[in-house]
């Protein structure tokens, strides 16, 4: 086959694959068309529901709220701690005046 019916058939080749290549991507647009679609429709689901959770949760002020509680009940374990330690010492020193004086009683 020479150069010259090579170049005859080339217009023919590039025709069938350009309109090859013309047929498959117009099928991928519609295909993705189809699936954009489907997916907006899931994202738009999924976002309610999302958006319906968090409406529902604790808003800016009902934090506050929970942070000053917090910090009272810090200041009311503090001061628990300070009355049990105060408790603590006059036992010890209940237990280390008993132990002094050997066991006997008065």
């Amino acid at each position: 086959m020479d150069a010259k019916t090579v170049l005859d058939y080339v217009p023919i080749v590039l025709t069938i694959s350009n309109g090859l290549l013309a047929w498959a991507v117009w099928s991928i647009r519609q295909f993705t068309k189809e699936e954009v679609s489907e997916f907006r429709r899931e994202a738009e689901s999924r976002f309610a529901q999302i958006e319906s959770r968090f409406e529902a949760g604790p808003k800016q002020e009902d934090i506050v709220k929970i942070a000053d509680q917090m910090i009272k009940l810090h200041g009311a374990m503090e001061r628990m701690t300070g009355q049990m330690e105060a408790q603590t010492h006059q036992v010890r020193l209940l237990i280390e005046h008993h132990m002094r004086r050997g066991g006997q009683e008065s």
